[in-house]
């Protein structure tokens, strides 16, 4: 299942990376109205937005499937113009300014690329990046080396078995040493500032150890058995508090034993935190962590919730 954002929700997400909303929550006229879902979002240092998802045309150009925009809303006439044939799921900028693109496409341009393509600063195709997967995938994060860590519901990665996570190195070659192997998909990924990375979706097993919907590994990709919560449900997004805290979203009622819906924090060490309780009666898509501590999320139903 592949999570839509609404353009509502592309405006907060805004209001989070850039001010581009005003602190009342009011559209200050951004507003590059695509014809259609956006499911991907990653902001620049530059301050300009990629966008990714189903559309053909947004802000009045015609962009199938990835754009970028100026802070105004604008496109970015200087991105090029690249028509991938299926949705993107999730982007992710390496050091040298590189952009993974990962998803349900085939092709990207002229170019066969099989759910994860590499695109240099200007948005043309990097050539020599192609590793390929035989399915969906949802989630790529950077590592601090430049690995690339792509989560999803494949099985095949560069012709090599790796179910639902794998690993590959800054020019895509597959790591073999990572195989961690979750028994479903994986749906989210996030990087701790320690290193250690955080996954969540639809497994119960990841390194032939019970771990339900959500489990950590260390760097190496090694399960990290001190962290041991369990979810009756599917993770489908994570993201982390300054205090390192985590918070964990999304279709479930129970986390580690807690009756919670939605959303979840987590302490350090796995446990639920029980001084939180957000109380949202619907699913949770997304959500984003600001640096003041708020966070915004988004609900099944595409409602938008600012939590303090």
């Amino acid at each position: 299942m592949t999570i839509w954002i609404s353009r509502f929700f592309l405006f907060s997400l805004l209001f989070l990376s850039t001010s581009l909303v005003s602190a009342q929550g009011v559209n200050d006229g951004f507003n590059p109205a695509p014809n259609d879902d956006v499911s991907a979002l990653a902001l620049q240092p530059d301050g300009k937005l990629l966008v990714g998802g189903s559309f053909s045309n947004i802000a009045g150009q015609s962009r199938v499937r990835l754009a970028r925009l100026l802070s105004d809303g604008s496109v970015d006439l200087a991105f090029a113009n690249l028509i991938v044939n299926a949705p993107i799921n999730a982007f992710a900028r390496q050091s040298d300014g590189r952009i993974i693109i990962v998803g349900e496409f085939t092709q990207v341009g002229a170019s066969t690329r099989n759910r994860i393509a590499r695109l240099n600063a200007d948005g043309s195709l990097d050539a020599g990046f192609n590793p390929g997967a035989n399915a969906a995938i949802f989630s790529v994060v950077v590592q601090a080396d430049d690995s690339v860590v792509i989560g999803g519901e494949f099985s095949i990665v560069s012709g090599t078995a790796r179910p639902n996570l794998a690993r590959l190195g800054a020019n895509g070659a597959m790591l073999i040493s990572f195989n961690p192997a979750p028994n479903g998909s994986v749906r989210a990924l996030h990087i701790q500032a320690d290193g250690k990375l955080l996954l969540g979706g639809q497994f119960t097993v990841v390194n032939g150890e019970a771990h339900d919907g959500i489990a950590r590994l260390q760097a190496s990709g090694q399960i990290d058995s001190a962290f041991g919560t369990s979810v009756q449900g599917t993770v489908l997004d994570l993201d982390q508090q300054l205090d390192g805290k985590l918070l964990v979203a999304g279709v479930f009622s129970q986390i580690g034993g807690v009756m919670r819906t939605g959303i979840a924090r987590l302490n350090l060490g796995g446990t639920v935190d029980l001084g939180f309780n957000a109380n949202v009666n619907d699913s949770v898509a997304r959500l984003v962590v600001q640096t003041d501590g708020k966070c915004v999320l988004q609900a099944r139903m595409l409602t938008i919730y600012a939590l303090h």
